[in-house]
């Protein structure tokens, strides 16, 4: 029986950069470049890849990809405020966006669970 992985696998200039799902406050992309921001830096780390892949490896009870560039750890979201037409998601290292196409989901679904 294997463990669960509870780390994402991050392709950095100089390897693969392991960090642990606990510590993800928050992951952005910027074209190819993957940012993943954490609790034990205050600057990001900078990787390359795919939002699909990234989003592959994460646990649906411990993310949620609010946006087509944002994925939030649920654990770190402290405020939701709706914002014009969408939302925004505060966390521990700032907003960032909810997509109007995934507010429902969020309100539904998540919200209660956090």
């Amino acid at each position: 029986q294997s463990m669960p992985i509870s780390r994402l696998h991050l392709k950095t200039a100089d390897g693969i950069q392991l960090i642990r799902f606990e510590d993800i406050i928050r992951i952005e992309a910027d074209n190819k470049r993957i940012k993943v921001f954490v609790t034990s830096s205050p600057a990001p780390i900078t990787g390359i890849g795919k939002m699909e892949d990234i989003e592959m490896q994460l646990d649906p009870a411990m993310f949620f990809r609010c946006h087509r560039s944002h994925i939030v750890g649920l654990q770190y979201i402290e405020k939701y405020t709706p914002k014009g037409k969408g939302c925004q998601l505060v966390t521990v290292n700032g907003a960032i966006p909810l997509a109007e196409s995934k507010a429902s989901h969020f309100k539904k679904s998540i919200l209660k669970k956090i």
